[in-house]
């Protein structure tokens, strides 16, 4: 009976010995998995409640339109020709993760970018939205507003003749000769 004992005893050790090894695996693919943690500054969280756009924004649409220009050197109508224009093409979906970023939103804020010059620090803490996340809808939404709206207003002349003619008004009223001939390939 005692090598039936033992070959019981043995039996349960080596048992004792896998679970053992697959723990210690189980432990060692979890360590190399390493969990991502995505996480929001709670202050930027309260965007929707606290940002500047879903506040002052909204407030100086209603109330004051001379201020609403001031801030974004556009008036209301010319902002909402800008979201209709191109709200389609930065649009992004949200996600189980957080709520998209609306186009009328990145649009004020590449639109405050542009016409105060202000750092996307202090962006930041204005309208509640990260660095990084600024400086990509500030990219995404010029290239969207060049991309679509360029060709229609932004006329580039395309012969030599509407070349010069540009210098010639462009030396007329700067009073800076040659001012676009090193663009053309050529200098004097």
């Amino acid at each position: 009976m005692a090598t039936a004992r033992d070959a019981k005893k043995r039996r349960a050790l080596a048992a004792l010995i896998l679970v053992d090894l697959f723990e210690e695996e189980g432990q060692k693919n979890v360590a190399h998995k390493r969990n991502r943690v995505f996480w929001t500054r709670d202050w930027i969280k309260r965007r929707r409640t606290r940002g500047v756009y879903h506040q002052l924004v909204k407030e100086l649409e209603l109330e004051d339109e001379v201020a609403y220009t001031e801030y974004f050197r556009v008036n209301g109508q010319k902002f909402r020709f800008l979201v209709d224009s191109v709200g389609y093409a930065i649009k992004k979906k949200d996600t189980l993760m957080r709520e998209s970023i609306r186009p009328d939103e990145r649009i004020a804020v590449t639109l405050r970018c542009l016409a105060t010059g202000e750092t996307f620090k202090s962006l930041e803490y204005s309208f509640r939205i990260s660095r990084t996340c600024i400086s990509s809808i500030v990219v995404e939404t010029c290239r969207a507003i060049f991309g679509i709206l360029g060709p229609r207003y932004l006329n580039t002349p395309s012969s030599q003749e509407e070349w010069e003619s540009v210098a010639q008004s462009f030396e007329s009223r700067w009073n800076f000769p040659n001012g676009i001939e090193p663009w053309m390939g050529r200098e004097s």
